[in-house]
């Protein structure tokens, strides 16, 4: 039998996670969420044909991100309570591997930077 009330569900537990990426994002690690940057940089963007391409590309990430964020803390949530450790562990090393890859870029920019000056 279906319940009628799902739907409404479903809403409230979206509207939930909208609010804990939020706070995640700006309690946890102190800045705004990308999705924030998406809309932002899309909006400034001059309409050209590369543009128009950018324009639509950034869109697109955010019309994803719109629904793919809710999702997160969904499973952010199961992984918390236990589901699938093997899984959580996999995807933590591997967040882990590209947070190590991208520092070292940046630093050596930064280093590059400072040979320059």
């Amino acid at each position: 039998m279906r319940n009628p009330d799902h739907i409404a569900i479903a809403g409230v537990i979206h509207g939930l996670s909208w609010i804990a990426q939020f706070l995640g994002h700006g309690l946890a690690e102190g800045r705004a969420p990308a999705l924030k940057d998406n809309f932002i940089a899309g909006a400034f963007v001059n309409v050209n044909f590369p543009s128009l391409i950018n324009l639509v590309h950034q869109c697109l990430l955010s019309s994803l991100a719109v629904v793919l964020a809710p999702f997160f803390v969904h499973l952010e949530v199961l992984f918390y309570l236990g589901y699938r450790p093997a899984m959580r562990k996999r995807i933590t090393n591997e967040i882990g591997k590209q947070v190590a890859k991208i520092r070292r870029q940046q630093g050596d920019q930064k280093r590059a930077a400072d040979k320059k000056s």
